[in-house]
């Protein structure tokens, strides 16, 4: 009989900068907290920055392997913790690791949801600082307009 697999899924939530982790060689990422991080238990009114700037949900290949471009794992979706943005997206999608937002979409484009059940797209061009802030609920940031 053919070992079984979780059930699979492309979409991972959104732990903000490194999530909940304590042990940061660089304090910066405590700046941007997430929603879903481990043992989390993030109401909807904590979300200060408001649910339409706030990312929630965001697509992942689970990342190649960089010698033979093969992909590195099925990511089972009642085991998938929250994923941070601290390495940002990838350019190439081949480029991906399992620790990174990613897909195949034209143009690098990966589809997020926000807290507040919408979808946008976010390009891969996004600076380092708005993709942060797109993952923090209570950081002070409002982000609106095109990423």
């Amino acid at each position: 009989m053919a070992a079984r697999q979780p059930g699979g899924t492309n979409y991972v939530p959104c732990a903000g900068g490194l999530g909940g982790y304590q042990g940061l060689a660089n304090a910066s990422y405590l700046l941007y907290p997430g929603i879903y991080y481990p043992n989390s238990k993030v109401k909807i009114t904590d979300i200060t920055d408001g649910t339409s700037s706030t990312l929630a949900f965001g697509e992942s290949l689970g990342g190649y392997d960089a010698a033979s471009g093969a992909k590195n794992f099925h990511i089972a979706w009642m085991g998938a913790s929250g994923m941070p943005l601290a390495w940002g997206l990838p350019a190439n999608p081949k480029a991906a690791r399992w620790y990174m937002y990613s897909s195949n979409h034209t143009g690098g484009l990966v589809q997020f949801s926000f807290g507040d059940g919408s979808v946008k797209a976010l390009r891969p061009t996004v600076s380092t600082a708005t993709y942060r802030a797109l993952g923090g609920r209570s950081d002070g940031y409002v982000i609106t307009g095109d990423y």
